[in-house]
């Protein structure tokens, strides 16, 4: 049985979802991609014990890549890598996340894609904490009004295979 009804979700996106975009967009804040980059990485880091804690609870986690590429309003586009790094029992022990350069000197491949929209990279910081404080660090599943109030507000500001996992879980 689906969490959530697809169609349901389609509404509210376009119902809801667009209100938050457009007071968005009426800010005059120009936006920086690496900004919000770094942000998203820094709640990685703040939290990461909690999410390390989370992940390992649900899945056969192992090691794992997350590219995951923000944008800025203008069109700027910049990558950051969450690794998942495991130890000897295969839960993963180490969390991060970053830049091109520090990723490229691990010599990894990449596991899974996320496209994010300016409007998402923008929010992403805030929504890992929102996540965290309301889900992972009680270990609980995220409830059937929080994915689709999430679906609402950014449906159409993510692409990439993980999302499409993500998605088929609750389908």
């Amino acid at each position: 049985m689906a969490l959530f009804n697809t169609d349901t979700v389609g509404h509210l996106v376009e119902a809801t979802g667009g209100v938050s975009r457009k007071m968005a967009e009426s800010s005059t804040e120009p936006g920086d991609a690496g900004r919000y980059a770094d942000a998203f990485g820094a709640a990685v880091d703040e939290h990461a014990a909690t999410l390390r804690r989370y992940v390992n609870d649900r899945a056969d986690p192992g090691d794992r890549v997350v590219a995951v590429r923000f944008a800025d309003r203008n069109g700027t586009r910049t990558a950051r890598y969450v690794v998942a790094s495991s130890g000897s029992s295969g839960d993963v022990d180490e969390l991060r996340v970053l830049d091109p350069g520090g990723f490229e000197e691990l010599d990894r491949g990449v596991d899974h894609r996320l496209e994010l929209d300016w409007f998402l990279s923008r929010n992403a910081a805030d929504e890992l904490r929102r996540f965290v404080e309301e889900f992972a660090e009680d270990g609980r599943d995220p409830s059937q009004s929080y994915v689709a109030k999430t679906a609402a507000k950014y449906g159409d500001s993510v692409k990439g295979d993980l999302f499409d996992a993500i998605v088929a879980r609750f389908d």
